[in-house]
């Protein structure tokens, strides 16, 4: 079973969503202790030298086996960039992987193939990374295109997570 989405930026056919949830004022992420995990793991590693602020850290680690688990999901690895923005991916048994995307108000998923996946993340990450060095936040304009170029999804979930009916 997928799960129902609606489309980040509203195109001519499609419903048109409000700002919540078009990524506008969301601070909800997957998973209810994601954020504080992730946060807490990358403050650890700055405190103990081992990382730049602006580098790419995998806190994959810093969830348990369980957590990692998340609605026919597996969360694969899970990179911080300056404690803002965040590329995650998780693969799936039964569907296409999630690419997990959080920077300032933009939060989404982009689906892709099993065999394009680690490549499209990497994609992800360079262009978040760009925008973040240059402007810290991102722009409604670096939203829209950002979202038109990688079709990325809001699922209802992200901010519900109800068990099936």
């Amino acid at each position: 079973m997928t799960r129902s989405m609606h489309t980040a930026t509203a195109k001519k056919g499609t419903r048109r969503v409000n700002s919540a949830e078009a990524f506008f004022g969301c601070s909800l992420s997957l998973h209810p202790t994601r954020k504080h995990a992730t946060r807490k793991t990358y403050k650890k590693i700055k405190k103990e030298g081992t990382a730049t602020m602006m580098e790419w850290i995998n806190v994959t680690d810093s969830f348990t086996e369980k957590q990692r688990h998340y609605s026919n999901t597996y969360l694969e690895i899970d990179e911080v960039f300056d404690n803002v923005v965040e590329v995650s991916l998780f693969s799936s048994q039964q569907g296409p992987y999630e690419i997990f995307i959080s920077y300032g108000i933009l939060y989404g998923i982009v689906y892709v193939e099993e065999d394009k996946a680690y490549a499209k993340r990497e994609e992800i990450k360079k262009e978040l990374e760009a925008d973040y060095k240059k402007h810290k936040k991102p722009s409604n304009e670096f939203i829209r295109t950002f979202c038109e170029k990688h079709e990325v999804k809001m699922p209802n979930d992200i901010l519900f997570n109800f068990p099936d009916f």
